[in-house]
């Protein structure tokens, strides 16, 4: 039997969800919701599924196995709790939200609910991110440095506002944090700089965070950078570094290319897979299968992702050392 899937929230984000969904063969998207009704319509009309009048609507339509948010970071007020509540299985979109206190509850209650839950961190599902975890597993790094720079010149307007969408560290760099992490173990201190300089002196309405630097200790001794800018307009890429006395590793191009360097020479390799197939398909098959270890980013781990995004935010705006605690946060 297939697994009946709804998704709130069908602009850019939702409908990659979507396509990738239509390609997993035990899945069916029965039914969409969107604030903009036009939108959900059309798309319910294109792939055949039915459009809810709202997302309780949705979520209590008895039509739905598993749920997929991806409304916005600053519109998802009850979404999972609800979803958990109701016995659906749910995958959020991150950021997870936008305060750390909020998406640890929804944590919790989620947890208890006992839902398949999953979180989108779709790096994770690439063969070149699988091959560097391989590879890193016997070799601890000295320095790890992470760099994504870009610009936010044609983001929707709600991504260029703070407090909106909690700035690129929250909404963007999230997915290197969440490589780190990944690869590398828990972070343990952090401080950061910010600055919103070229954006704002441009545009006073768009008030996001244009460039930020920050110094970082991990758990297991190692130390690490992070670069990261929305104000360039002529170069962009992704990448994050580990540095090892006998090895260097990069996985650049926001995770699809992994290059290592050591006594064996230099090789690079490019992934072979969509991440956001291999994600969509880890989802239903861990809800069709009841296994929640088929989902390699939980909701509740991607809590300590986001807990370090917000721990860089912090310190940078109260010009302190922020020390990570992960005590309420079950990965």
């Amino acid at each position: 039997m297939k697994v009946r899937i709804g998704v709130i929230g069908v602009g850019g984000q939702g409908k990659s969800h979507i396509d990738k969904l239509l390609q997993v063969e035990n899945a069916e998207v029965a039914s969409v919701y969107d604030v903009n009704r036009e939108t959900a319509e059309r798309v319910a009309r294109e792939i055949g599924a039915t459009a809810a009048n709202s997302s309780d609507e949705l979520l209590d339509s008895g039509r739905i196995d598993a749920v997929i948010i991806c409304a916005p970071q600053f519109a998802r007020e009850g979404l999972e709790e609800t979803a958990a509540a109701r016995g659906i299985h749910l995958m959020a979109e991150k950021p997870l939200g936008l305060d750390l206190d909020t998406v640890r509850a929804k944590a919790k209650v989620i947890r208890e609910a006992g839902v398949i839950h999953a979180a989108g961190y779709c790096l994770r599902y690439l063969d070149t991110v699988q091959r560097a975890k391989k590879y890193l597993e016997s070799r601890p790094a000295h320095m790890i440095q992470v760099h994504r720079i870009g610009s936010a010149k044609n983001w929707p307007k709600w991504m260029r506002q703070q407090h909106l969408s909690g700035g690129n560290m929250v909404a963007g760099v999230t997915h290197q944090i969440d490589l780190v992490r990944f690869l590398g173990g828990e972070f343990r201190q952090m401080s950061a700089q910010f600055n919103r300089l070229p954006h704002h002196s441009k545009d006073p309405e768009d008030t996001i965070i244009d460039s930020g630097a920050a110094a970082f200790t991990m758990e297991s001794g190692s130390i690490g950078t992070i670069g990261e800018s929305v104000a360039s307009l002529f170069y962009s890429n992704a990448e994050v570094n580990f540095i090892g006395y006998d090895y260097f590793l990069q996985l650049s191009s926001n995770g699809t290319v992994m290059t290592i360097v050591d006594e064996n020479g230099s090789r690079t390799e490019k992934a072979a897979v969509n991440m956001m197939y291999e994600q969509s398909k880890a989802f239903v098959d861990a809800v069709a299968n009841n296994s929640q270890e088929l989902v390699l980013s939980s909701y509740t781990d991607a809590v300590r992702t986001m807990a370090v995004t917000i721990a860089a935010t912090q310190s940078a705006e109260d010009q302190t050392l922020f020390t990570l605690q992960y005590d309420d946060m079950q990965p």
